[in-house]
Parts: C-alpha cells; structure tokens; sequence
C-alpha cells in the first residue's frame, strides 16, 4: 500500500518491474496495489496475473486510488483482475499503453467530480470472459473528466451492440451514443490487437448468439484461458501494424533491459 497525508508529494513512489501472480482472493474488496492520498504515484511495468486461481474464481482488482493527483499508470498488463483498477478522485490521472486482457466484469471504473479530470490514452482492451461481457468495461462519474484520448477495443459482440461506457449514472451504451450524448472527441479503434498470447478472441454475431453460448465456456479455456502456459509481457506486445504506427499498446523499446 502506499499511504500519504493529505498534500504530501508522491513523486518520489515509483513502482517499476513488479510481478503478482498466486495473490489473494478478490473477496477482500481491495486492489493488488492501493494508493491512498498523494500526487505524482507511478505504476510502471507492473504485471498483474489473475488467472491462478481459475476461470471462475474472483481475484483481487489490480489498483485501489483515492484522492491520489497526477497519478501515472503505464506499460502494465492486468488479466483477471475482476473489474480492474478503481480510481477514485485521482484528479490529473494518466493510464497509458497498458494492456487490460480479459478482465472478469470490468477494465477500469473512474469517479470523481467533475474537475477531477483524466486521460486513459493508447491502451489495449480485451472484452470480459465469455460470462460477462454483457457488462459495461468503463464507468465514469462524469463525461466531463474525460480527455481526449486513442484507444483500442477488441469485443465479443459488434461495438453497436456493446454497452461499452456507463458515465454519470445513466444505462450503458455503445462508443457511437456515447460520443453523440457527450460530444467526446476520444477515438477507439475497434480491431484485433494481434498479441502473441492469443490469436483470436472468441467472438459472436450478436446478443442472441451470446446469450446461447454463456452456459458453455470449454471453447474460451481452451483458446483464451491457456491454463499451464507461463505468460510475460512479450506475449502482449501488439502485432497490429495501425497500432504500432500509432504507438498503441505497451512500449516494446520500454522492456529492452
């Protein structure tokens, strides 16, 4: 955990190069890490493995923040990290060229006032597992918090369809009702991030299809779940040409020591 009073400068906490794996129930309701208070935190090269305790057991979120300015997060990985990190009133936030594969309800949840501004910029996001992917994979509190920002998405259901953002209270919706109600000028690229780890997500024509589907999950342990197979970072440097020309995704030159 990293703790400060009220004001203190954080700028002097740099978690770099850390690796979680056989880490706890995500029962306790906390986070791999938790950032309390503070500014300038950075999480960097974090690797954040849920998949040991199973398909359908809960692991621990990946970061906990509150009242936590200018906090950085780049060039981490989380999987199965139930609904991602949780930020809260962390005014100044920055989420860069991380990797969020496979999540168990959720990528990342961001609440605060609406001055508590953010930017989630050149990540890479691969819908839930098969069961909840009917669920939204970002909460705000406010559209207003949001900055412009280029991401991309890879779902399991057509992005029409997908109640991709739930912002200020309202009913999920999809990225194209999302920017008409907000004029948000954010851009997602919706496309196979071509990582080593997996070829193809397990993808449907639509609800209807999905819904049928949920009851059986052999076909997504077997081609997403990849149980045994050790994972690092260079399993999820992205392959996707569009993504590396446009700096997508995590830093493969960041890795080179």
């Amino acid at each position: 955990d990293v703790d400060h009073d009220a004001g203190d400068d954080g700028a002097h906490v740099h978690l770099d190069g850390l690796y979680a794996r056989d880490y706890g129930s995500g029962e306790s309701g906390g986070g791999i890490i938790n950032v309390n208070g503070g500014s300038g935190v950075q999480i960097t090269r974090f690797f954040h493995e849920g998949r040991t305790f199973g398909y359908s057991s809960y692991t621990p979120g990946f970061i906990n923040a509150c009242a936590s300015s200018n906090l950085l997060v780049k060039n981490c990985f989380c999987t199965r990290g139930f609904r991602g990190p949780h930020f809260w009133s962390c005014a100044g936030l920055r989420v860069e060229n991380n990797v969020f594969f496979i999540n168990q309800i959720g990528m990342m949840f961001m609440l605060g006032k609406p001055e508590d501004v953010f930017s989630f910029d050149r990540n890479i996001f691969v819908d839930n597992i098969i069961g909840k992917s009917g669920q939204p994979l970002l909460l705000i509190s406010d559209p207003a918090q949001m900055l412009p920002g280029t991401n991309c998405f890879y779902l399991r259901n057509p992005e029409k369809e997908r109640g991709l953002i739930r912002a200020g209270g309202r009913e999920a919706v999809s990225w194209d009702e999302f920017k008409k109600l907000t004029g948000n000028p954010s851009e997602i690229i919706f496309a196979n991030p071509r990582l080593p780890a997996l070829k193809e997500l397990v993808t449907y024509s639509g609800s209807d299809e999905w819904k049928k589907a949920i009851a059986s999950k052999a076909k997504e342990l077997a081609a997403e779940h990849a149980p045994g197979k050790a994972w690092d970072f260079s399993e999820f440097f992205t392959a996707n040409e569009e993504l590396v020309k446009r700096g997508i995704g995590i830093q493969q030159e960041m890795f080179r020591d």
